[in-house]
């Protein structure tokens, strides 16, 4: 037992290996240790956000895979609303300068929106009653990365208003 913990004591050198492990929690039945969890995910670093960022791109990559495919899979419904949880509560930090001039964090929030509508616009998500968290935790995901586009000079680009209006025809 002993021999274990000191193990994985080990293996936490950085804040990286603690988001893969944390992430992967979210996924968990147990409420208030997925409640947990998102508190203290939402609590992140302003200078974390990126790896933050870099550690749920790998399941970014899984979920644009899945809405290629026309497939849901449901193991990955609570992961999928928990992150987006995530996301939006941490999302006010795209309003500061640090975050909307870095263009790799632009990018990969404006990939994880449009993945998100994808997904959303799928005719079985649109029924299941499952996902009514995630359109919400969507919105405000969508309303701070626009707020924080607004205040740069240089991105306004990547969300038009046509995209916006798109975003909300599911």
């Amino acid at each position: 037992s002993q021999q274990s913990a000191s193990y994985q004591f080990q293996t936490i050198i950085s804040a990286r290996s603690i988001l893969k492990m944390v992430i992967t929690l979210l996924n968990t039945n147990q409420t208030m240790v997925r409640d947990s969890i998102i508190y203290g995910l939402s609590c992140v670093n302003i200078n974390i956000y990126k790896i933050l960022l870099e550690t749920i791109s790998t399941l970014r990559t899984a979920w644009e895979y899945e809405v290629q495919q026309k497939m849901i899979n449901n193991g990955n419904a609570r992961l999928k609303i928990e992150v987006s949880h995530v996301l939006a509560s941490t999302s006010k930090y795209i309003s500061d300068k640090s975050i909307y001039t870095d263009e790799w964090i632009l990018q990969e929030l404006v990939s994880f929106i449009k993945t998100l509508i994808n997904f959303l616009l799928m005719e079985k998500v649109q029924e299941d009653y499952e996902y009514q968290k995630l359109r919400r935790y969507f919105c405000v995901l969508l309303e701070n990365f626009y707020l924080g586009l607004k205040k740069s000079v240089d991105h306004q680009d990547l969300l038009s208003f046509e995209a916006r209006v798109s975003c909300f025809q599911f």
